[in-house]
């Protein structure tokens, strides 16, 4: 019996690790303005508001690299408007227009939900045949059970605005889940984000 409960503790550790490993960021929707042709973007100004600062400068620095390896000129907001936190929307078009910046995108945490998931046994289903008789089911009765987990999903919207006419040009919404690693998940979520742009034709 204490070999049996040491595996278990041993399967359940490798399921949580596993569990961590596959969180992941997925593009819900995406939406372009088909009447926007002032394109390809060619300057973006990025800005994001995440609660801490060191993750918005993160997510900054990964979108303007991605938007760089995309052949398009970017700035992270950040490194404009130090000290600022959240500079007001005057500062970010006074500076876009001052710069030639053509658009600017902007990325936030529009809010959260938790979930909680039963993860089913992979030895049996309910109900099964041998539930029906004793003989049966003891011999059983130690096989892994299922086990319940709660995981966190995050929800992101991005948008860019056309400096011009301060014009919604594109817009998509983000889920997150579980995101134990923040500096990797963020990486995850630019990449795609960019993708979504480039697929919109925008880049």
């Amino acid at each position: 019996m204490k070999l049996f409960y040491q595996r278990q503790i041993v399967f359940t550790v490798l399921v949580a690790s596993l569990l961590a490993a596959c969180a992941n960021t997925v593009v819900l929707n995406a939406w372009r303005d088909k009447g926007y042709d002032n394109t390809p973007l060619k300057k973006v100004l990025v800005v994001t508001g995440l609660q801490r600062n060191s993750d918005s400068h993160q997510l900054q620095d990964a979108l303007v690299i991605q938007l760089k390896e995309s052949g398009v000129e970017a700035i992270a907001g950040y490194t404009v408007f130090k000290g600022s936190g959240h500079p007001a929307k005057e500062q970010v078009m006074k500076y876009a227009i001052q710069n030639q910046v053509d658009s600017i995108l902007v990325s936030r945490i529009t809010g959260e939900n938790t979930e909680a998931i039963y993860h089913p046994s992979t030895t049996y289903g309910v109900p099964y045949p041998y539930y029906s008789y004793w003989d049966t089911y003891y011999p059983r009765m130690y096989d892994r059970a299922g086990f319940a987990a709660k995981y966190k999903y995050y929800y992101l919207e991005s948008n860019i605005y056309a400096v011009y006419d301060k014009k919604l040009v594109w817009t998509a919404v983000s889920e997150a889940m579980d995101p134990k690693n923040m500096a990797n998940e963020i990486k995850v979520f630019a990449n795609q984000i960019v993708s979504a742009i480039k697929s919109s034709a925008l880049i």
